[in-house]
Parts: C-alpha cells; structure tokens; sequence
C-alpha cells in the first residue's frame, strides 16, 4: 500500500474515534483537550499533520476515570475502551478507545494478546506539589508506575537493558511489581490537577519535563477546528505549543516528514484478529 495513502485511510478511521470520544464527552459534560501534535496540527495545518497518524486527547485524573466508567458502558462496537481493566495483557498507563474492525499492530506490542485496533490515546493529568522535595516525589512515583507497567517500551526509549530487566525480574520474583505500579500511581495522583500551579500528564514514555508545565496553558478548553470539526484544546495554545516544541509553526527538513506508520502492520478494512489468527 502507498504509504501516503495509508496515512490519510488510517487518519480517517482515527477521526471517526475521536468524535466518538467528542460525542461522549460533550453528552456528559467531561472537559477534554486535544494536545500534543493534534493540537499542533488544529493550529498549524487545520487538522492532522499530514505525515502523522496518531492523536492524543488529555483530561484531567478525575475527568479521565469519569470517562473510564461512561466509555465501559456505553462505548458501541466497533469502538473500544482499553486500560488494564478491560484488556488485562494490555501495558500502558494510559488509556486507548480503538475500532476493533481495524488492524494497527505496532511493533512494541505485536507478541501481546490484545485489541489491536486503530486508535486515539487518551492520557490524564495530575498536579505537582509546591514543594521541591514533592515535586521530586511525584516526579519518581510517575516513574515507578511506567516502569513497572509499561517495560514493553524501556529498550526503545534508551533505558539501559540489563538493568531494567534485573529490576523487572527481581520485583517480579519478589511478587512486588504489580503493588510497586500501584504505588507509584496511587501516589503520582495525590494531586488533583485543578488544586495546582503546575501540571504534569502521561504519555507512551515518561518525558516528565516535556509533559509538565503550568495549569494556565491548559485552563479553561476552547474550541478549535480540526479536519472541519470543532473539537476542544488548551486554553493558551500558543504558549502550550511553545513549551512542548519551541518555534512551533516551523515545518521540520522535508527528509523529515514522510516518517514510517507507527504501525508494522496496518488495515482500515479488516480486523486485527484476522490477521492475530494467521499468526
């Protein structure tokens, strides 16, 4: 398949997610922000970047797990809500909604026995203590919650391997790594966003300076239009955009822009469990 064309079929089946999630939220009255590059691309190109296929939806801890519990029960099929709950294989700290008549099989994931559908990320946000010494704490709780959920992605992001995997298999050995995950949220959570200054949320790997930044960027969502649809983002979008990418409206080389699918594996027409069974 033409890799262009592939992009613009799979971003099509990632829009019709997201005004899923738009039309659930907007029901309950669940404020959202489009962020990272699909903010970036509602600001610059009007909707996605073209060489891009993912988009990324923040709310905050307790709007998230509100929408958690609505999703669970009113999501239709093909649409799908993914945590740890409803996909017990599935490693991330975040959540997904995918269409499970789709096949997106990305590389870090290909050997799990989960959904594998087409998808929007959907991450959630915490605040961070006034306090250095907390600030610092909640910095090393988020850490210890990643590390011992999401260890699919550690080799890629440039973790030193040997060490990770003896701390893996020591904490698995010790019967410890699924109380230490839950630690680490329990205790990266402690703060509500809305209570503080400053912000931080999760995302695939644990960029916790790229991540964390002053609520005010975020505020109170706006609307703005993506691909014609209005959608919500961050209140200060310039200043958001700034913090995350420096001179935002910049194009990067054009050597740059036609990067691979995060998928290995990819089909808008067909599920990921034909091809799962053809494993």
């Amino acid at each position: 398949m033409d890799n262009s064309y592939g992009k613009q079929a799979v971003q099509e089946k990632i829009l019709e997610i997201a005004c899923e999630i738009k039309r659930l939220c907007e029901k309950h009255g669940i404020p959202y922000y489009i962020s990272d590059g699909s903010c970036l691309g509602a600001v610059r190109h009007g909707g996605f970047i073209p060489w891009d296929d993912d988009f990324d939806i923040v709310m905050t801890r307790e709007n998230y797990e509100r929408f958690a519990e609505i999703a669970k029960k009113e999501l239709q099929a093909p649409f799908f809500y993914q945590d740890s709950e409803t996909d017990p294989a599935y490693p991330c700290v975040f959540a997904k909604v995918r269409n499970s008549d789709t096949t997106f099989i990305e590389e870090d994931f290909a050997h799990l026995p989960i959904n594998h559908g087409i998808y929007v990320d959907i991450f959630y946000m915490t605040g961070v203590p006034d306090s250095k010494f907390l600030a610092r704490w909640h910095q090393f709780c988020g850490f210890l919650s990643f590390f011992f959920k999401e260890f699919t992605r550690l080799r890629r992001d440039g973790y030193k391997q040997n060490l990770c995997q003896l701390a893996q298999k020591t904490a698995k050995f010790l019967h410890l790594k699924k109380p230490l995950a839950r630690f680490g949220l329990r205790q990266y959570c402690r703060w509500p966003a809305e209570s503080c200054k400053v912000v931080s949320y999760s995302m695939g790997k644990f960029d916790y300076r790229q991540t964390t930044m002053e609520r005010r960027l975020f505020g109170t969502p706006r609307d703005i239009l993506f691909e014609g649809i209005p959608f919500s983002t961050v209140e200060d979008p310039h200043g958001y955009l700034t913090h995350l990418y420096g001179d935002y409206m910049q194009l990067p080389p054009e050597e740059s822009r036609s990067k691979k699918m995060h998928a290995q594996r990819f089909d808008t027409n067909v599920s990921y469990r034909e091809y799962m069974r053809n494993e």
